[in-house]
């Protein structure tokens, strides 16, 4: 499959071409030059065979046909001008250019589109992850680190329940050891069923390996009891 399914053609500037219509003129004229065209595109960077037998037979055409529009006949020229011979290829200058611009236009394209794709993905990540954060820290209200206490309003007149504020820092005192009892709490739990899955984990694996490796001991009782039963066969027939 060619590296570009579709070709650009100046419709046009082919039509009006004067070297086109200056072919000898023949079963094929310029349509076998379009032809070989579309062909030298297909085939990306390869080019052309340089043999005339292979062209004609590119183009489904007898050589015999094929010879005097390509090699020119009558006072005309033949199609083999408008092709360039490159290590036993041919090329269409102009189509190869084209082919090589609209190559890299493409791959620039994309290159483009893979970095803008990466750059979407990583601000899509970046916005789910401070949504997620930012709930948690507005409900649950966490000290954050380095900051100030919140500042309280003073008063002209004093609480004489609370001399100079010393049960607000006792409350405020209170509140935060509270806070961090109910998170070694928290933690202690979340370790303890870590624990009861590793031991879960642990005698799973034991169990697993004494029924593969069994000890002398369990080998000897499994044949003893294989034996018995055995006998009891041979005695019961």
């Amino acid at each position: 499959m060619a590296d570009l399914p579709w070709m650009k053609l100046g419709v046009d500037r082919f039509l009006g071409s004067s070297r086109v219509k200056g072919l000898p003129k023949g079963m094929g004229q310029g349509w076998w030059y379009l032809g070989l065209l579309v062909h030298q595109w297909a085939r990306g960077q390869e080019g052309l065979p340089a043999n005339i037998g292979e062209l004609a037979e590119i183009l489904d055409v007898r050589e015999k046909l094929f010879r005097p529009v390509w090699e020119g006949a009558g006072g005309r020229i033949g199609m083999r001008e408008f092709f360039e011979e490159r290590g036993g290829r041919l090329f269409n200058k102009r189509c190869e250019d084209i082919y090589s611009e609209e190559l890299a236009y493409r791959n620039r394209k994309s290159l483009s589109g893979k970095a803008g794709g990466i750059a979407s993905a990583e601000a899509r990540r970046n916005d789910r992850s401070t949504t997620v954060q930012q709930p948690f820290d507005d409900c649950c209200d966490l000290p954050q680190a380095n900051s100030k206490p919140p500042s309280t309003p003073t008063s002209s007149h004093k609480n004489p329940l609370s001399p100079k504020g010393g049960n607000t820092a006792r409350m405020r005192r209170g509140k935060g050891t509270s806070y961090r009892a109910h998170e070694a709490a928290r933690d202690e739990r979340a370790s303890h069923a870590l624990s009861e899955k590793a031991r879960a984990v642990i005698e799973a694996s034991k169990a697993a390996e004494a029924e593969a490796h069994p000890p002398p001991d369990a080998v000897r009782e499994r044949a003893e009891r294989a034996r018995k039963r055995r006998e009891v066969l041979e005695e019961r027939a």
